[in-house]
């Protein structure tokens, strides 16, 4: 692949997550309401759970690619992660 390529590649799927929080924002306070979000403050942390769950893709998905690189596996470290968020959110409740 050509650097052009990669660039364009790359900058195309850094624009599809800017995209997607943008189609969500119109809709957010119905999903709150079929998530039955209490609060309507609490309806930002869909925004917040869906960039983390990219980063957690992505990092799955570059695991394949990266774990002969990386000294200790990265998969515990994204499942603790997703813990962490998991307990962060309950006690957000």
């Amino acid at each position: 692949m050509a650097f052009g390529e990669f660039v364009t590649l790359m900058a195309l799927m850094m624009s599809l997550v800017a995209l997607s929080i943008d189609a969500m924002l119109p809709a957010l306070t119905r999903i709150g309401r079929d998530l039955n979000v209490v609060k309507a403050n609490n309806n930002q942390l869909i925004i917040s759970l869906l960039s983390l769950g990219f980063a957690i893709g992505m990092r799955l998905g570059t695991l394949p690619v990266l774990s002969p690189f990386l000294e200790q596996p990265g998969i515990e470290g994204s499942g603790i992660r997703a813990c962490q968020g998991k307990v962060l959110y309950d006690s957000l409740k």
